[in-house]
Order: C-alpha cells, then structure tokens, then sequence
C-alpha cells in the first residue's frame, strides 16, 4: 500500500531532521522525539512489508492472479453472499 510506505519515509525523514536539530541545538526533547519518529517510520514500512507478504500469500493459495497496482479486480455480476445471507426477500 503505497500511503504506509509514504507516511514510513516522512517518518524517517523527520525523525533525522528532529536528531538533526536536537544535536545541534543540544536538546534531548528533539533527539527523543527524532528517534521516536524514525522508529514509527521504520515500522510502517514492516507493516507495508507485513501486509504485502500476506496477500501474496492469500493469492497463492487461492490461486488468484497477483495484481500489482492498477484497478482493483471486478466484482462479481451477481449478489454476495452478504445479500444472499441478509438481504433475502421474504
């Protein structure tokens, strides 16, 4: 999902921009909140990992065709099973 890998390197970037200043500056309230911000960065990026792992891992299994961006697949033409299930017509 490209907005976690986004909202990953502006996290990084401004983590090492707040290190950047705390160093300079001489302020362990920036060089805190830098490391704090580079460690949410880097974890984003995992859960981008994470997420893109498991979904390759759902298309293998099922079989389906791995789409790599792009539209989303088509929907089916008929009812889902959540109509089927609570949409029924008495």
């Amino acid at each position: 999902m490209f907005i976690l890998v986004v909202i990953g390197w502006l996290g990084i970037g401004a983590g090492a921009l707040a290190v950047f200043a705390g160093i300079n500056g001489a302020g362990s309230f920036w060089i805190a909140s830098g490391l704090s911000g580079a460690i949410s960065g880097i974890l984003f990026l995992a859960l981008d990992k994470g997420l893109t792992l498991l979904r390759e891992i759902r298309d293998a299994l099922t079989g389906a065709p791995v789409a790599r961006g792009g539209d989303p697949p088509a929907r089916q033409a008929g009812p889902s099973s959540w109509d089927k299930a609570f949409l029924a017509d008495d």
